[in-house]
């Protein structure tokens, strides 16, 4: 019984990258902007405190610490208000006095309906806290511009206000949090923004077009133009032809030379790949990796043995050099075996792209000669600079003469995993044990 695969074909192709944050840095902008006013005017909180005075004891020590702390003394009668300028409290007379004025503009922010709890207020239009409010229910001298005295007697309540600490760290904390979210945000969209990747493939899949990866990443100059293959496994016909979508969706500038569709016949039960070469590999009954550890002696196997999202970061140092991290797999293999296959869900992590980013920023606008130039260096200089920089993946089989290396997986790119393929010579491998290392940038 027969299966048919299909198998998207694209050759010789490269893209130019572009300035990409030109169209995301006012919303960036903006949203930092209010994050931060939200912050530094946002969370000012006062407490209000309300006395009712049943005795002149109470009445002594509110008034002491008012005159000690030197709050600004608004007197309420009935529905006016003024402020009560030098203030003073003779204790035997059980009076306080002093000058009554109009209110100024900084202390008109006092609403009658506050009182006991907690209040927001706006520090710019004025500043309650350093109030005291007292309530009156009786007051002969209501226009006078000479010294008055208010008998205690007359004295019903009195509010006093002050910082609310407590509410304002609460807030503070939602705030930040709040920050915290909108970073997150802006780091998504710089994420998008700073994305130096390759063209966008989608695939009808009977109902929609499925986002099934990216191609040719990291040919960023002509000199790095390369063929890229990437199986379909979700394509389905509509009709009598399949529909495929490849797009620029990153405000780059893309070249894509050839795109071909290759539909491959294999028995049922096998699957089949394209390496980077173009060779098609039929694979059946592929075996995990008996163990799987990092140079730090992390075992990884179980991340390793199935394609379930679990995965290994290369987060570890290789214990050669801290540039680099390595894991190294052991397979079973029949003594008869002359080769075998590796087979990896893999693709880039966004750090690369971050990275590479923050290289170009650098250049200012000087980066335009420099790319200019770096197209006329050769291919080979190109492709030996990102194997020095450890951005391949490297595979390296263990014979009897050692660690050997075999070859290297390309760019995968950051937005979804890809499975790929490679052919291992095992001619020098001895034993009934396969051992194989894969090294990347740490």
């Amino acid at each position: 019984m027969e299966k048919n695969t299909p198998v998207l074909f694209i050759t010789a192709a490269t893209f130019r990258l572009c300035k990409l944050l030109g169209k995301y840095q006012r919303p960036i902008a903006f949203l930092l902007i209010f994050a931060f006013i939200n912050l530094m005017s946002g969370c000012t909180y006062m407490r209000g405190k309300v006395y009712e005075l049943p005795d002149s004891k109470k009445k002594k020590t509110l008034v002491t610490k008012i005159r000690k702390y030197k709050k600004y003394v608004i007197v309420h009668y009935k529905n006016k208000s003024w402020h009560l300028e030098h203030f003073a409290f003779d204790q035997d007379s059980q009076l306080i006095s002093g000058y009554l004025l109009p209110l100024s503009d900084q202390h008109l922010f006092y609403d009658n309906s506050f009182g006991q709890g907690t209040y927001r207020y706006k520090q710019a239009i004025g500043d309650p806290t350093d109030e005291a409010h007292f309530y009156l229910t009786k007051f002969d001298d209501l226009d006078s511009k000479d010294l008055v005295t208010i008998p205690f007697s007359t004295i019903e309540e009195i509010d006093i206000f002050s910082r609310d600490r407590g509410t304002e760290s609460t807030a503070l904390i939602f705030s930040v949090l709040g920050i915290t979210l909108a970073v997150v945000v802006i780091v998504f969209i710089i994420a998008i923004a700073l994305k130096s990747s390759c063209p966008f493939v989608y695939v009808y899949d009977g109902e929609s077009y499925y986002f099934m990866g990216e191609m040719y990443g990291g040919a960023i100059y002509s000199s790095l133009e390369r063929d890229d293959y990437m199986p379909l496994p979700r394509l389905k016909p509509k009709g009598d032809s399949y529909q495929i979508k490849i797009s620029n969706e990153l405000l780059e500038r893309q070249y894509t030379d050839l795109a071909e569709l290759v539909v491959v016949n294999h028995p049922s039960g096998t699957k089949v790949l394209m390496d980077k070469y173009g060779e098609m590999q039929s694979i059946s009954a592929p075996l995990a990796p008996e163990r799987a550890f990092s140079d730090q002696g992390k075992d990884i196997s179980a991340a390793l043995r199935a394609k379930d999202g679990s995965i290994y970061l290369f987060d570890d140092e290789s214990a050669e050099t801290s540039e680099q991290s390595a894991i190294e797999m052991q397979f079973r293999k029949p003594l008869e075996a002359k080769s075998g296959k590796l087979i990896l869900n893999t693709k880039n992590s966004y750090w690369l792209d971050y990275v590479y980013g923050k290289f170009t920023e650098q250049f200012g606008t000087y980066y335009n000669t420099y790319a200019a130039k770096q197209k006329k260096v050769s291919r080979e200089k190109n492709q030996q600079w990102a194997m020095d920089q450890s951005i391949p993946l490297k595979v390296s089989v263990k014979t009897t003469e050692g660690w050997k290396a075999v070859d290297y997986f390309q760019v995968m790119g950051p937005l979804a995993s890809r499975d790929v393929v490679m052919n291992i010579d095992l001619s020098e491998v001895a034993g009934d044990k396969v051992e194989l290392r894969l090294e990347c940038g740490y």
